[in-house]
């Protein structure tokens, strides 16, 4: 499972470390346009959707 992010109210995009190497690995623009809803989705499927054969993979 893994975090699709959309608009950051379920994943707290602003303080925690996302980003790799030197530095606070904070994102630092705060500009958010409309986007969809932050959501859970399978990363063992291209679609994000978890079904039994992507389950044993």
């Amino acid at each position: 499972m893994g975090w699709r992010i959309g608009n950051g109210e379920s994943v707290n995009i602003w303080s925690d470390r996302w980003l790799p190497g030197p530095g606070d690995g904070r994102i630092k623009c705060q500009h958010i346009d409309i986007r969809p809803q932050d959501e859970l989705v399978w990363r063992g499927d291209n679609i994000g959707k978890y079904t039994a054969k992507s389950g044993y993979k």
